[in-house]
């Protein structure tokens, strides 16, 4: 059982260190075969934090501390491959002494095919699980591997199933986000030389029995939560094979941060099976571990970790809604003090690749800003867009009140309106920087270096919509509107209300409710009024001039055959030589569709190819670093076209280029226009960023990637300014840059009529 508190199971970790030492000293470092317990290759250690040099690179330096990071309790190991930091938060946490010794093979260690880090958290998962929580049968207790992208964490996975595969528990579950990743885990079991058996769970259908009778059976989350026609689910195929005391491990287990929700129905389907495959009542003597360089940027993301005993009968907090909110209350310092807890209980670790400069290579990582500075015709064009949106927001309030649905309907509109305004105008935004882009590019190749582009979306459903239309209609390819504007006029098209609703009061309740207004025969009534404001709207979009998506005009500049594209789309736009474009599929000849990411992401690393493109598809689990095992071992140039929606979805796309074994570390560029939108958006990013080092690190100051905290607005002193100005607006106070501030407000839709109509 594990003690009522962290301070209890330090203590009764530490009563039991004078037997694990004398044990592990006297172990003969000959004495180890292939299956006996590990040990007398490192010993039991202890002793002072070393700080990491600082480098001078300039904008290569990091504005975080760090402090090498040292394994306690462990020396004699083999060393990293890569300089492995950890912030000083963390670094101050000493773990529990461990009493567990795994079964793993005398020459993995003595070859350094295993580093010392990476046996630490093998020792410490093991030492987990045989800790019993207090609460669910007295399941066994987890251990969170939060280190960096990079490190290398699918080595120290692999493990953590070798020594439960030499302790007699040969089952276990990978869950990751893609069927691709797959590839990794192999490679690297071949360069550990094992042969453990390995297969997707898509080769067995869901009524099926896996008939595997021992190995690692790879699982996507979302094949987690798939089921036949007839109800089998995977989730209870793959319990069935697991037994009573299988090994699950969550790669990238942030796929399932979302579990947590106030209203049970916006759980998601992911995170709720993750949950459900783990549960400590039914399945208590499964091992579980979580794996992610971005677990949590919010403390409700943490809601999956069942297994780690922050919360539940004999904690500190009852259940995970308490936790939850205690710690939201504590603000960023309590998100710190989770990390540095669960660290101290031994059940969570996290160290990163140094961006400092690298010993061998005597480079640093460092970060580059390019700003984009609109032409007047791009300014016009950003200029004549605003007014398009403004339009929309005016003609659909006053639409709402022509067709009676305001008090029911706004609310989705408004809503609707919103999400594709921001999609849109970011999408623009990335649009213009087109010609930076291709510049840089053609300097970082000239410099001899290898490109890595990061996009957020493909427009490959826009384009899907558009070549819809050409099936059709007949039209000619050239015709057609691939930019930013269908988005605008699919809003209009589908959402703009003009069907009119009436009051009905049930007689029962005597709650008013609305309902759509019909003729004779049954058909929805629309408002004439509504639809020529519609028609109006659809007659001044039919005008406006937007760019193109830039993933098609990057491709069609230096050549697909030049260009490695790594994205979810299946199609693609294709010039010609006479200048026409075709539509066809983007896979090569010979190769399976679902294997061309994987096929382009050879091409860069076996140097048949310098430039990347990546959407969030290859963001998670792919390696295009400067790997010295590759034929490519140019520098990368990493050039962030536009930020992620989300910090942790940025940190791993980041980490696809900073990674252990790299010949030199990255560059990483950072695109900007002079835009105050895309400031804004670049605000919220960096509040989450911080958020996420408080919750995986231990310290807010981590994820200070590129001067991106600059930018965090959300502050105390940021509320503070906007409030000011807010004031001085109302006040009819003049504002810089504003002719009219009062009908900006209301154009942007800031401004709500009062009780008086004001």
């Amino acid at each position: 059982m594990i003690e009522q508190s962290q301070t209890e199971f330090t203590k009764t970790a530490v009563a039991n260190a004078n037997k694990f030492t004398s044990d592990f000293a006297s172990a003969p470092a000959d004495g180890i075969s292939v299956v006996e317990t590990y040990g007398g290759v490192p010993s039991v250690s202890s002793g002072d934090l070393m700080p990491a040099q600082s480098a001078g690179i300039g904008k290569a330096n990091v504005d975080t501390e760090e402090n090498l990071y040292r394994c306690h309790h462990l020396t004699g190991g083999a060393k990293h491959p890569g300089t492995i930091v950890e912030t000083p938060g963390l670094a101050n946490i000493k773990p529990p002494r461990p009493s567990y010794r795994p079964r793993l093979p005398k020459e993995m260690i003595e070859s350094a095919e295993i580093s010392e880090i990476q046996l630490e958290r093998i020792i410490y998962a093991g030492q987990a699980h045989e800790s019993r929580l207090p609460f669910g049968a007295s399941a066994r207790a987890g251990i969170s591997i939060g280190d960096g992208t990079g490190v290398g964490k699918t080595t120290t996975l692999l493990g953590i199933i070798l020594d439960n595969w030499f302790s007699g528990r040969k089952r276990a579950v990978w869950f990751s986000v893609k069927s691709d990743l797959i590839k990794a885990v192999k490679d690297e079991m071949r360069r550990l030389g094992l042969q453990i058996p390995i297969q997707l769970v898509g080769d067995y259908k869901p009524e099926e029995e896996i008939t595997m009778s021992k190995g690692i059976v790879f699982c996507t989350y979302q094949s987690l939560i798939a089921k036949s026609k007839k109800g089998h689910r995977r989730i209870d195929q793959l319990t069935r094979w697991l037994g009573e005391e299988g090994l699950l491990i969550f790669d990238e287990g942030h796929k399932a941060k979302n579990f947590f929700a106030e209203n049970e129905r916006n759980q998601t389907q992911t995170g709720a099976a993750v949950v459900e495959i783990q549960n400590p009542e039914k399945f208590p003597d499964y091992r579980v571990i979580y794996s992610s360089a971005t677990a949590a940027t919010d403390v409700r993301h943490l809601g999956y970790m069942i297994r780690l005993g922050l919360w539940g009968e004999g904690t500190a907090f009852a259940d995970f809604p308490e936790f939850a909110f205690e710690i939201e209350e504590g603000g960023v310092g309590a998100m710190e003090m989770v990390a540095r807890d669960l660290k101290a209980m031994g059940r969570y670790f996290c160290g990163s690749l140094s961006m400092n400069v690298d010993e061998e290579s005597g480079l640093g990582v460092e970060y580059r800003e390019v700003v984009h500075h609109l032409t007047a015709h791009q300014r016009e064009m950003y200029d004549n867009m605003a007014r398009a949106w403004q339009a929309i927001l005016q003609k659909t309030e006053k639409a709402l009140a022509l067709t009676n649905s305001e008090k029911f309907l706004r609310r989705f509109v408004v809503n609707n309106f919103w999400a594709e305004h921001q999609r849109c105008t970011k999408a623009i935004i990335t649009a213009f920087k087109v010609p930076t882009l291709l510049r840089e590019i053609e300097r970082a190749l000239a410099e001899q270096h290898s490109i890595v582009v990061s996009i957020t979306s493909t427009g490959e459903a826009t384009t899907r919509r558009q070549m819809a239309r050409v099936a059709d209609e007949e039209e000619a390819i050239s015709d057609l509107d691939f930019s930013p504007r269908e988005t605008l006029t699919r809003l209009v098209e589908n959402c703009f209300p003009t069907a009119l609703y009436q009051e009905v009061t049930d007689t029962v309740t005597e709650k008013t409710k609305y309902e759509p207004l019909l003729n004779d025969v049954g058909e929805q009534i629309h408002s004439k009024a509504a639809l020529t404001l519609k028609q109006e709207l659809l007659d001044r979009l039919a005008t406006l001039q937007l760019p193109e998506h830039p993933l098609d005009q990057i491709i069609n500049y230096f050549g697909a055959e030049n260009v490695a594209e790594m994205t979810g789309r299946k199609m693609r736009l294709v010039k010609l030589s006479n200048g026409e474009h075709a539509y066809r599929p983007r896979g090569i000849v010979g190769v399976p569709q679902r294997q061309t990411n994987l096929h382009e992401l050879q091409n860069f690393q076996g140097k048949r190819k310098r430039i990347a493109i990546m959407s969030e598809v290859a963001a998670t689990g792919d390696s295009l670093h400067a790997d010295r095992r590759a034929l490519n071992q140019q520098r990368r140039e990493h050039i962030a076209a536009e930020l992620k929606w989300s910090a942790d979805k940025q940190l791993q796309d980041f980490g696809r280029t900073h990674r252990t074994n790299q010949a030199a570390p990255p560059i990483y560029l950072l695109v900007y226009t002079e835009l105050g939108g895309e400031k804004r958006f670049s605000t919220s990013i960096a509040r989450r960023l911080a958020n996420t080092g408080a919750l995986n690190k231990g310290d807010r100051r981590a994820n200070q990637i590129g001067g991106l905290e600059r930018f965090n607005l959300e502050s105390k002193e940021g509320r503070a300014a906007l409030k000011i100005v807010y004031d001085r607006v109302l006040a009819g106070c003049p504002i810089p840059g504003l002719e009219n501030p009062m009908l900006a407000l209301s154009d942007m839709g800031l401004l709500a009529k009062s009780e008086n109509g004001d």
